[in-house]
């Protein structure tokens, strides 16, 4: 596709061009790549009341006005152990805007990790909740590819990066290193791999990608970069705003030709070039063709809709001999009926005549039923006279072993008695006799 002119456009701010797009081509959410403090031009979107958004940023500490500025509500766990995106929801928390702060994919050296281990330690990626807006929050640095790069932290803290400070001097002639570090890259496209949910009313922890008809906005350099490792996202994107360099400023990717000669290959053209604050840097606005994108997917959904007419013939077809056949088994089914009717009427005459019998029998069983109660009530009562006889046999019983107890005593006490009297009569007859003697006696003396 022709790209429009270069020149730089003047008269008009970058807010005013992005809220004058908005009318024409509404942005489902935003995805900010170098979201940074919050602040600058390409943050106007923060009050266009947007459903959801993703914002993408190498340092964590500039993303900490998040919850502030868009929303607080519930961080989501949304990273695994190692730092890497798996969609998985760990840990729900309320939070405030410094607990988003988040830990950035670094293949640390070994002095950079005992620096590190002083600094808290926390998640790469979390979603972002409140009544009307759903953010996703990724500390990541993204490049074309999934690898390991060199990471310049300069001391114009904006601008830190894949370039040094030598390249840029160009641009800011006081810039300087304070440190270069091995870090991890990751690339768009693979964070923002099978996101689901996204767009307004999205839940935050679902998944991630990219909403229809999104807006990419890339405020870091090199953007070219960022749109190599983003191919997928575009798919869905209708509008891309990136920040580039004046095309003689060698820094590879960044100038704004190779940012429109990467967008030009997947359908984009530039629509303008605003300048930034910097005289050789600006912003370029790009966008889908959309007429000649709505015509592909008329024509996508032409045939797809014919696909779906021969599908319903060939489904219609089928129906019809489903329903032929489905009709000559309700006949057969008919005919199975009339003869399960005989049957049944024969199996109902029989058991009403069995409901006969058994009133029958239920009849002898409950009349058997009041003999045996009867019995048992017989029983229970000669059981308890029996109880009381056995009890007064046993009272009987020990009366007349008393009795007998008593007689022989008495008849051991009359022998006694029978003994002693007969010593008496014994001793009466002695003494009877030795009263004669002595009458004897006496009479003789006389």
């Amino acid at each position: 596709m022709k790209l429009l002119g270069q020149a730089a456009l003047t008269g008009v701010s970058l807010e005013a061009l992005l809220n004058l797009l908005r009318q024409v081509i509404p942005p489902s959410e935003v995805i900010h790549v170098g979201a940074g403090d919050g602040q600058g031009p390409l943050n106007v979107w923060h009050g266009w009341g947007l459903g959801s958004s993703v914002l993408i940023d190498a340092n964590p500490e500039r993303l900490s006005w998040v919850t502030d500025k868009l929303g607080g509500g519930t961080v989501v766990d949304q990273s695994g152990d190692d730092g890497s995106v798996d969609g998985q929801v760990d840990t729900a928390k309320s939070v405030s805007a410094e607990s988003v702060i988040a830990e950035p994919f670094i293949a640390e050296s070994e002095a950079a990790k005992s620096d590190s281990d002083e600094s808290v330690k926390t998640k790469s990626v979390t979603a972002i909740s409140s009544t009307d807006h759903a953010a996703m929050v990724v500390n990541a640095i993204l490049s074309d590819k999934v690898g390991e790069t060199t990471f310049f932290d300069l001391n114009l803290e904006g601008e830190s990066g894949f370039v040094g400070a030598e390249s840029l001097k160009a641009l800011w002639p006081g810039i300087e290193t304070v440190q270069e570090r091995v870090v991890g890259t990751k690339t768009l496209d693979g964070v923002l791999e099978g996101r689901s949910g996204a767009g307004a009313g999205g839940e935050p922890g679902s998944g991630f990608s990219a909403s229809e008809n999104a807006w990419l906005f890339i405020d870091c350099l090199p953007a070219g970069l960022v749109l190599c490792g983003a191919n997928k996202t575009l798919e869905n994107v209708n509008l891309v705003c990136a920040r580039v360099a004046a095309d003689d400023v060698v820094v590879d990717g960044a100038s704004c030709g190779e940012v429109a000669g990467v967008l030009a290959e997947v359908g984009f053209a530039q629509v303008a070039l605003l300048a930034g604050s910097h005289p050789k840097i600006g912003y370029g606005v790009f966008c889908r063709d959309v007429v000649d994108r709505q015509q592909e997917t008329l024509q996508s959904l032409g045939k797809r809709q014919q696909a779906e007419s021969d599908g319903h013939r060939t489904m219609v077809q089928g129906l019809e001999a489903d329903l032929a056949s489905v009709k000559k088994t309700l006949a057969e089914e008919s005919e199975a009926k009339g003869k399960l009717a005989e049957q049944v009427a024969i199996e109902k005459k029989a058991k009403d005549e069995i409901v006969v019998e058994l009133d029958s029998h239920r009849t002898k069983v409950q009349g058997l039923e009041v003999d045996l109660a009867s019995v048992k009530k017989t029983l229970a009562e000669e059981s308890e006279a029996k109880a009381k006889l056995i009890e007064q046999v046993a009272i009987e019983k020990k009366a007349k072993d008393d009795l007998n107890a008593k007689v022989e005593q008495h008849k051991k006490d009359k022998a006694e008695w029978d003994a002693r009297q007969h010593l008496y009569s014994e001793e009466m007859a002695k003494a009877e006799g030795q009263i004669d003697m002595i009458k004897d006696l006496l009479l003789n003396q006389k």
